[in-house]
């Protein structure tokens, strides 16, 4: 949407609100099937696929501040849309598959016999809320032991909700600061760990996760915003050329190269074409 983050006032917006990002679309269904193919690496004699395919989750947490971004930024700085408003939106949207996936995992996990007891309710409990567990669990599923995959998220909640409690305050400087401090944190805290893929995963980089999804979430917001000021200026690449360079970027050997990969996922929203297709929801 068209806006002047400054000043925090709303300018004519050149792109209609009821539009749908298709290439975003076969973007995000791209580094899906890559992150599926690297997680049944069984299947292939234990070779993983698209070793850097763990870059795909700050892949979906910018294309989620983008999009996120194009459908409620107007709305909330105006004061058209209020915070609970833009809660149950958000609920409604995220939570009916992820208590499908808690109730999938925790059958699988109670079938296979590696849970049962008091404790393991507590799991059920926590996966159906999508909310983050920091003991140790049997399933060495990290921060979401039932459903292990369910950890970005409740990380993907977090950044939602706080985007809608301070969507007003976000001028260029606030995006600015919120940017250069996760982002810093994001680079020190995935050194430390020796591995980025690990951030937020587990209890012990759950910081990690934090500035993880702050910095790559607010990313997406910032493209939005910045998208209509630029458009003009950054030439329209077609979907296919992405959709490859997005494989390109899951294929080097997994271990920390922030200059290397991660700048990769960034490119592509404000490159992408768009075509209006119907309303715009994330």
């Amino acid at each position: 949407m068209g806006f002047v983050p400054s000043g925090g006032s709303v300018a004519p917006d050149p792109i209609s609100h009821r539009q749908h990002f298709v290439t975003l679309d076969g973007l995000r269904g791209v580094a899906a099937i890559c992150v599926m193919l690297f997680h049944i690496n069984t299947v292939f004699g234990g070779r993983r696929l698209f070793p850097s395919s763990y870059l795909a989750v700050d892949f979906f947490f910018i294309l989620s501040g983008f999009v996120v971004g194009h459908s409620y930024d107007r709305k909330l700085v105006s004061g058209a849309m209020k915070f609970p408003d833009f809660a149950l939106r958000r609920i409604t949207r995220l939570y009916p598959l992820i208590i499908l996936g808690a109730l999938m995992g925790g059958a699988y996990w109670y079938l296979s016999g590696q849970i049962s007891g008091r404790r393991d309710a507590v799991f059920a409990i926590l996966a159906i809320l999508c909310m983050p567990w920091f003991g140790t669990s049997p399933t060495g599923g990290g921060i979401a032991p039932i459903n292990s995959p369910a950890w970005s998220l409740f990380f993907e909640l977090l950044a939602n909700a706080v985007y809608g409690a301070v969507a007003k305050l976000l001028n260029r400087w606030v995006l600015a600061a919120i940017l250069l401090g996760s982002g810093m944190a994001f680079i020190y805290l995935g050194a430390k760990a020796h591995f980025i893929g690990y951030l937020g995963v587990y209890s012990n980089t759950f910081l990690g996760g934090c500035a993880r999804v702050t910095f790559s979430f607010f990313v997406g917001v910032s493209l939005c915003r910045w998208r209509p000021s630029i458009a003009n200026k950054i030439p329209s690449v077609p979907g296919w050329i992405l959709a490859l360079l997005l494989v390109l970027t899951f294929l080097p050997p997994q271990f920390f190269r922030p200059r290397r990969n991660l700048p990769g996922c960034l490119c592509f929203p404000p490159v992408s074409d768009y075509r209006p297709t119907g309303n715009c929801e994330f």
